[in-house]
């Protein structure tokens, strides 16, 4: 029989919030880290990198991102409330120490791809003005459709898919193969690279 070591609502409590934080983040298990690209009132580019991306469907196509409570940092959300778009970049091995540095908190007239060494991509589609990551070889652009708060002031950010560019190389008959974008985060601090298992086919219920 496993032994197991319980730890209950009153107990997290008590936990140093970094500590807590680390813990429940860890627990949710393992999670694909993206930058969030966005672009102030001022021209100013903003890049955050987030672990909490989500597929919210596939037709219509649209992606949701949780983000923290709004405060004086907040600069992500206040640009996708204001500008009404933002990109998401997956990452890489080779641009995980950089993106890691932009979960710093710089001050709003300070762009994080010149802090950190990132270089920004802006679509050529029309009217858009989100800058994506060069370095990245998957990124999409998104176009707000709703915001939804949750229970504990976050927010829930749902974006339209507006286009997307795959590194030819990771692009295999109209899926993306992620050989090139093989990481993943655990926690908050910790990388890890991931390994194709197994592939299976799409179960239907047949009945007997």
């Amino acid at each position: 029989m496993k032994n197991y070591h319980k730890i209950n609502a009153s107990d997290l409590k008590k936990f140093e919030s970094r500590t807590r934080a680390e813990l429940i983040n860890t627990i949710s298990g393992f999670k694909s880290p993206v930058l969030v690209g966005t672009v102030n009132g001022g021209g100013t580019y903003n890049l955050s990198i987030i672990s909490s991306i989500v597929h919210i469907g596939s037709n219509p196509a649209m992606i949701g991102i949780v983000l923290r409570p709004p405060g004086e940092y907040s600069h992500t959300f206040k640009n996708i409330i204001d500008t009404k778009q933002f990109t998401v970049s997956h990452i890489h091995s080779d641009i995980i120490k950089q993106s890691h540095k932009c979960s710093a908190k710089y001050p709003e007239h300070i762009s994080e791809f010149e802090a950190v060494g990132l270089s920004p991509y802006v679509s050529k589609t029309k009217d858009w003005k989100a800058p994506a990551v060069v370095e990245s070889n998957i990124r999409m652009g998104l176009v707000l459709n709703k915001v939804i708060e949750l229970p504990n002031q976050c927010n829930l950010v749902i974006g339209d898919v507006d286009w997307m560019e795959v590194n030819q190389s990771s692009y295999d008959n109209k899926s993306v193969k992620f050989d090139l974008n093989n990481i993943c985060i655990l926690g908050v601090y910790e990388y890890y690279k991931t390994s194709k298992l197994m592939k299976l086919d799409y179960e239907e219920f047949i009945q007997p």
